[in-house]
């Protein structure tokens, strides 16, 4: 299992919680996004009101003392850059980071409709290719009958207006 969105060695599947406290093998330890090592484990350091990770990874012993090397992960949050962009930017160890980065840009964007149509597209795309490797239960299922009722009601409408401004 991953640690808090890091995916495991083992396990591609969708990043999930897990305890850096719990005892696995080395195929499931999560991967360092920096350097694809299995981490060891995370350590959170504070500096003021600030929060930062480094991944530590254990590479043996060496002359009779444990040898590691560690990554930074990045802080919490990017409390400066949210600042200057008004988007709330998180680190590599929030697993629902690009979910919010996206539904957020998407509801703040002034896009042309060619753009947002553009986008819904490959929104669609990436989300065929996720379903073609996923287990396709009821609930998936469901949620692209929805998608798809949606995009056709967009269409339409789309197709309408330019069907009646045509006349």
């Amino acid at each position: 299992m991953g640690f808090m969105g890091i995916q495991s060695a083992r396990d591609n599947s969708k990043p999930s919680e897990s305890k850096p406290s719990e005892k696995s093998s080395e195929s499931e330890k999560p991967v360092c996004p920096r350097c694809g090592r299995p981490i060891s484990f995370i350590e959170e350091q504070r500096k003021g009101d600030r929060v930062y990770y480094i991944a530590h990874h254990y590479l043996g012993y060496e002359g009779g003392r444990k040898k590691e090397e560690r990554c930074y992960l990045g802080p919490k949050k990017y409390v400066l850059v949210e600042r200057l962009h008004g988007l709330e930017l998180a680190g590599m160890i929030d697993p629902s980071r690009e979910r919010r980065y996206l539904e957020k840009l998407l509801m703040k964007a002034n896009l042309p409709l060619a753009d947002l149509l553009e986008l819904i597209g490959l929104l669609a795309k990436r989300a065929l290719e996720l379903a073609r490797t996923a287990k396709y239960d009821k609930q998936l299922l469901a949620l692209a009958g929805i998608v798809k009722e949606r995009v056709k009601g967009i269409y339409d409408e789309i197709y309408v207006k330019r069907w009646t401004q045509a006349r």
